[in-house]
């Protein structure tokens, strides 16, 4: 099963969230929560050129739910 977010970003704050989202801090993160919760960290989506109700998806695998 999965979980999904769907949510908006603020339009000056959309690459940082990018660059984040590469960074060891995000990755360090990630680890953080699967080790304690068990779900996998799947991608994170991002609308192209305006398409879709919202501008940001962020996948989550939950086993054994």
């Amino acid at each position: 099963m999965y979980y999904v977010n769907i949510y908006n970003s603020k339009e000056d704050k959309a690459i940082e969230y990018q660059k984040w989202l590469l960074s060891d801090e995000a990755k360090r993160l990630f680890a953080d929560v699967e080790a304690e919760t068990g779900w996998h960290y799947m991608e994170t989506f991002w609308a192209i050129m305006g398409f879709g109700e919202y501008d940001v998806e962020e996948w989550w695998e939950v086993p054994d739910w």
